[in-house]
């Protein structure tokens, strides 16, 4: 029998291909600037929901640094500092707009999520000084990393309390958190047995299955997790540079390449298989990128012709509508965006799907888990 899982990834598939026998080529984006914080000099995007809604960070004029989540109409509402710290980062936000992300000191720091009230709430640790979260999903679950009694590092994931639940390794001491999608499937980096760090996602049963490493790299970590289970994240290769990845049917680590510097990371990915992020440049700079059919475009050319004064540097989360966040230069200061794409959204990457979708719903059998 078909449960309710499968039943929805069969008919966000259905969708998907839908979709994709309608797109078009040529990707072209208005921007947005979204401010900063009642006048201060710089902000930044971390997370867009499906309404559009972001999460970041700003700072007031005074200098210190907030979480931030925009309202419906694009204001950023200031989340506050939190636990007698001076300042805050809002990571990630979902469909609801509920917000993770910590609250740091030059000592430790609190992970903390917003709860449908808009309240700001301590996630607490698994039993060390200090937790980060990182990621969290429309059923208001959350994930992230914390210390330990033992004085060790282990992923974990929230409860229906709210309640941190500490997730195992691949083997070796420590595993942290990063992404988390709807069916609760995380994301992240685990230490193996050889003392290797290696990305990894759970299947529907939360089990930790290792994503290992592009050819000849040693090295790996998944910073966020679509609907479908697909994975983007960075990994060494085999030159010891580090590049962004997207993960394929099989669960194996596609290289992303870069703009035609040295490094890449991929730090967002939508239900259709595109992805964004940042890349070093020829000349040496930093540029945020959207996937394209597969293939990494400086965001830099996309914008429309009346996008002046902006170099966007990085780009960390999309939307199943094509909108990303991220920051960039505008006139000399950092600020978030939005990003809206003003021609169809081109999503060839949904050849992907049918067999994400399958994996995620056997549980990735084929690949190697560990507890």
């Amino acid at each position: 029998m078909i449960g309710f899982k499968q039943t929805t990834a069969v008919a966000l598939l259905a969708a998907s291909f839908a979709v994709s026998n309608t797109a078009q080529a040529g990707l072209l984006y208005n921007i947005i600037d979204l401010g900063t914080l009642f006048g201060g000099p710089d902000s930044y995007g971390l997370d867009i929901n499906a309404s559009g809604q972001v999460s970041g960070q700003a700072s007031n004029p005074s200098g210190v640094a907030h979480a931030f989540v925009t309202n419906q109409t694009g204001q950023m509402i200031d989340l506050g500092a939190q636990f007698g710290r001076n300042d805050s980062i809002g990571m990630s936000i979902n469909a609801s707009g509920q917000v993770v992300g910590f609250s740091p000191n030059s000592i430790n720091a609190h992970a903390f999520f917003t709860n449908t009230g808009g309240q700001v709430i301590d996630l607490g640790t698994l039993g060390g000084s200090q937790s980060i979260g990182y990621g969290i999903n429309d059923s208001g679950q959350a994930t992230g990393w914390s210390s330990t009694s033992n004085g060790g590092y282990r992923a974990f994931v929230t409860g229906p309390g709210g309640q941190m639940i500490e997730m195992g390794t691949l083997g070796g001491a420590n595993s942290f958190g990063y992404g988390i999608n709807a069916s609760g499937q995380v994301t992240g980096a685990a230490m193996t047995a050889s003392g290797s760090l290696h990305a990894f996602v759970t299947n529907l049963s939360g089990q930790m299955i290792d994503l290992g490493t592009l050819p000849g790299g040693h090295d790996s970590l998944g910073w966020r997790v679509n609907v479908f289970g697909q994975v983007t994240g960075q990994a060494s290769t085999a030159t010891d540079s580090r590049h962004a990845f997207v993960t394929n049917p099989s669960g194996q680590l596609i290289d992303l390449g870069t703009l035609g510097g040295h490094d890449s990371v991929g730090s967002g990915i939508n239900a259709y298989g595109q992805v964004v992020g940042y890349s070093d440049t020829k000349n040496g700079s930093r540029e945020a990128f959207v996937t394209d059919n597969g293939t990494m475009v400086n965001l830099n050319t996309l914008l429309v012709s009346s996008a002046t004064g902006w170099v966007l540097k990085e780009a960390r989360g999309i939307n199943d509508l094509g909108q990303i966040t991220g920051y960039g230069m505008n006139n000399g200061l950092n600020h978030a965006y939005v990003l809206t794409p003003v021609t169809t959204v081109p999503v060839p990457e949904a050849i992907w799907l049918f067999s994400s979708a399958i994996l995620g719903i056997t549980g990735l059998s084929r690949r190697k888990i560990r507890k």
